[in-house]
């Protein structure tokens, strides 16, 4: 059975034959290690520059798998009152890709995330894209993955794994991950467009929660620009019940069910 995932997002085995094997499972067990088929949140978006907050949003997720057991995924913004009433809605399709639209507040209309360069716009002026936010449930099916080696990072032993992605034309090239050796804890990401390295995702601040691991604080900075969003979730509650209506385009468009 599928999980729900959290943040953004891998057990390893001991000899380069069996590298070669586990490389996926590593990837899909980081990403379904959450033993809940669904949550709620509450979190706060801090956009920097240069190390100073500029604005914050506050926002609500929803997360939850349907009957087929495929990822879906709704999120409100709650302040400022700029941004208040603006929803994104993402579901997972059967082939792994996602359906993806995001409803503003300000012109009171949907709009479709289809085109690449849609998914590739930047969240409500954060670091985050759209194809950032559905990163953090993408399949793993849609990506190719190996492991680099190991090393010590922040006083951890981890493995180092490379993943990239089977659509030449997805946002990245490749994506670097440092995971934890004992917990199989995503600490770091790296990600490239090309030889070049865009962006790199942090993640802190690991509490348990109803058993399952879960990073309090992430980070997710775009190196060309010197700017960041740091994401800090505030409330969490796993196996939550949320109604199948909160995923659906009249709930997108209007708050209601």
């Amino acid at each position: 059975m599928k999980k729900i995932t959290l943040s953004l997002i891998f057990t390893i085995g001991f000899c380069s034959l069996i590298f070669a094997q586990s490389a996926e499972e590593i990837a899909a067990k980081t990403k379904t290690k959450n033993t809940a088929s669904s949550l709620g949140s509450e979190s706060s978006l801090d956009m920097q520059s240069g190390g100073k907050t500029l604005s914050t949003l506050e926002i609500r997720q929803y997360s939850s798998l349907d009957k087929n057991g495929l990822q879906r995924m709704f999120v409100e913004i709650k302040n400022p009152p700029s941004y208040k009433g603006s929803r994104f809605l993402m579901i997972e399709k059967a082939d792994g890709t996602t359906d993806q639209k995001m409803y503003l507040a300000q012109t009171k209309k949907v709009q479709k995330i289809s085109a690449q360069g849609s998914a590739d716009e930047p969240f409500m002026g954060s670091d985050f894209s759209n194809n950032d936010i559905s990163f953090m449930e993408r399949d793993t099916k849609l990506d190719n993955f190996k492991i680099l080696g190991e090393e010590e990072y922040e006083g951890k032993s981890v493995y180092l794994i490379e993943s990239t992605p089977k659509d030449k034309n997805y946002t990245y090239s490749k994506t670097i991950m440092r995971i934890t050796k004992d917990k199989n804890l995503l600490l770091k990401a790296e990600f490239y467009q090309g030889s070049q390295l865009v962006k790199i995702l942090e993640l802190y601040d690991y509490k348990e929660v109803n058993g399952i691991m879960t990073a309090h604080k992430t980070k997710l900075s775009t190196v060309k620009t010197n700017t960041s969003t740091i994401i800090t979730i505030k409330k969490i509650e796993y196996g939550m019940k949320i109604p199948d209506y909160v995923f659906t385009q009249k709930y997108l468009e209007t708050g209601k069910k």
